[in-house]
Formats: C-alpha cells, structure tokens, sequence
C-alpha cells in the first residue's frame, strides 16, 4: 500500500506508527517497575487555575502550538483523565491523558497524549490513570500507539520487545513534500493525534 501512494501525491515517506493493546495489569507492572520518579503527581481535574495554565505552557513547549481551547474542551469531557508530574519546583515536568475508545464491549482505552522529560516520569505521570482505569472497567485495555522518530520508539520500543510485548505497525506517515515536525521529539513519548502526528 505504502508503495502505491507514495508513487502517486505523497513521495516522501515519515514516521511509522506503532500500535499497542496492553492489559491494564501488565501495563501497571511495567508502570511500576519504572515509574520511580520522585515527583508528584496530580490530577487535572485537581488542578488550581495557575496549576492549568502551567499545563497549557506545558503542551506549548512541547507541541509548538497553542491548544489551549482544544484541551480545555478535551479535559472538560466527563470521560477524559488526565494526570501531571510536577518537579521539585512546582513546574509540570510530564502529562498524560486516558479516555474510552471504540465500543464499550472492547474495553479499550486510549492512552494519549504522554509528553516527559525521561523514562521515569513517564510511567510514573500513567500510574494513576491506570488505576482509575482499571476501577472504571476491570477488563480494561490500554491501546497506544508511538512514533519511529520520537524518544518512545527509542525507550518504549525496546522495553516492550524485551519482555516480549508484541506490537504492530499500523501506520506511515506520506508527505508530499519535505515536512519537519517542529514537536519535541524528546519528550514525545505518546502523541495526542496519534495518526496525523500533528497533535492538532
């Protein structure tokens, strides 16, 4: 498939996608095993107004855009969780968000966006959100998908394969032409719009 587009409007290839469907169990050991940061960790919906605002800057500095209305309407949906990592500083060093998808009868939930500074605060800012998860449906899985370019292919890839968690590929991105992504790959564990890449 990817041949046949590529030949056409869309020659220059980006990223592969790579999907995820984890129980919520496995997820949480893997979370535990190494979400040992010792930051704190806070609900967005416990959020005071300058604590939000801060995470507004936060998505900022990492996707380059201003999506202030957009999260402000995502986090207001009665379904959507989401959780921050403040440092010892009291600034937002990582976040995350998690929220049903498909079906009720799948039992899956999206994990996205992750943005953080390391490995660490990664899965310590998604311990939470597994625990609600797994309080609002015990036969929860969490579907996720990260990117070939991004520091999660470089840490969660290799993690995932060497506890022989499967994954699938189930995407590339095609551009017509050239495109640097100006998101911070460094702290792009998981992204938000997960097939366009954007994180419109």
């Amino acid at each position: 498939m990817v041949p046949r587009y590529k030949s056409k409007d869309t020659p220059v290839e980006g990223p592969s996608q790579y999907s995820y469907a984890l129980e919520w169990k496995t997820l949480l050991a893997v979370a535990e095993k190494h979400g040992v940061s010792k930051h704190t960790v806070k609900m967005v919906r416990d959020l005071s107004k300058g604590e939000y605002q801060q995470l507004e800057q936060f998505d900022l500095s990492v996707v380059k855009r201003d999506r202030s209305d957009f999260l402000r309407r995502f986090h207001d949906l009665d379904f959507t969780i989401g959780a921050v990592l403040f440092d010892q500083d009291h600034q937002i060093v990582a976040c995350a968000n998690v929220c049903p998808t498909s079906l009720p009868t799948s039992h899956l939930f999206k994990l996205a966006p992750l943005y953080a500074s390391s490995i660490e605060d990664a899965f310590t800012v998604i311990r939470p959100l597994i625990d609600e998860v797994k309080n609002i449906d015990p036969e929860a899985r969490l579907l996720f998908h990260v990117l070939s370019d991004t520091v999660g292919a470089e840490l969660l890839i290799p993690l995932f394969t060497s506890m022989d968690i499967p994954s699938k590929i189930c995407g590339v991105t095609l551009y017509s032409k050239p495109f640097d992504n100006p998101i911070d790959k460094r702290r792009l564990f998981i992204a938000h719009n997960n097939s366009g890449h954007f994180d419109a």
